[in-house]
């Protein structure tokens, strides 16, 4: 009774700090929180490889990270 609890309660535990891809594209919006979001994609990856997603949401990825590195650059906008 013991194991079958303590199976249960690690299923639960693992489904709920489990990342969607709904919650890495929600997390990439803030540009405080993209590198966060780049670890949680990879994350991702390794535990759902054969996602058809993942292509997408790492394009999507990429380019607010290429932004964010150009943005960063220009001088004007250091204020």
């Amino acid at each position: 009774m013991k194991k079958i609890l303590v199976l249960i309660t690690l299923i639960i535990t693992i489904m709920s700090f489990s990342m969607t891809i709904d919650d890495i594209r929600n997390l990439s919006k803030m540009p405080n929180t993209l590198n966060q979001a780049w670890v949680e994609f990879v994350k991702f990856i390794a535990e759902n490889p054969n996602n058809p997603s993942i292509g997408i949401l790492g394009e999507i990825l990429s380019a607010k990270n290429f932004f964010m590195k150009i943005i960063k650059m220009l001088p004007f906008l250091n204020h």
